[in-house]
């Protein structure tokens, strides 16, 4: 099971050839983009905690993170 780094609102939900992807956008303008999906279980534009499944995995599963200046590293969001 596939849950959110942050809460946020269902941006986008697409296909392509790793499987499905959903994009959630954050409060603070952060867009995290979950790829490699083989099921979703949210629709766009619902709004979401940590704790709500976005989907099932695959064989792969990627994330990636982005803000207004381009893409971000994740370990640098969640060091102490």
């Amino acid at each position: 099971m596939v849950k959110p780094v942050m809460g946020g609102k269902i941006l986008d939900i697409t296909d392509d050839a790793e499987g499905r992807r959903v994009k959630v956008l954050h409060q603070d303008g952060v867009i995290s983009s979950y790829g490699g999906l083989k099921e979703v279980l949210v629709k766009k534009n619902e709004v979401l905690d940590r704790q709500k499944v976005l989907g099932k995995s695959s064989q792969k599963l990627y994330l990636e993170m982005e803000n207004q200046q381009g893409p971000l590293n994740p370990n640098s969001l969640f060091q102490d």
